[in-house]
């Protein structure tokens, strides 16, 4: 295991979800999907670059990538089995101007 290349992939899987848990609280939809893709993207981005900045050799560069794609695995599971009961969706208008009316 190389240290470096899960130093990359944990980064670029950081940047992936902190966008996916910013497109939740969005309310509008096609701003959320819009969001969730530039994260994917800024996130594979994210891994690119730093291999590049580092000066890393391309087989770690190519492992980083093998560990983004399994980081993104496990986070899936632990993002829809536990995360998302404690990133709360945000509540909609109509909801909130008929607590205040009762």
């Amino acid at each position: 295991m190389a240290i470096t290349a899960l130093c990359i992939a944990f980064f670029s899987t950081v940047t992936f979800y902190s966008g996916m848990a910013l497109a939740r609280r969005i309310r509008n939809k096609w701003y959320a999907i819009l969001v969730r893709l530039g994260s994917f993207l800024l996130g594979f981005i994210v891994l690119g670059i730093a291999a590049f900045l580092l000066d890393v050799h391309p087989l770690v560069a190519e492992l980083a990538g093998r560990y983004f794609f399994y980081m993104l695995l496990a986070g899936a599971l632990v993002y829809k089995l536990l995360l998302v009961k404690f990133i709360p969706l945000p509540q909609d208008d109509t909801d909130t101007q008929k607590n205040q009316s009762s």
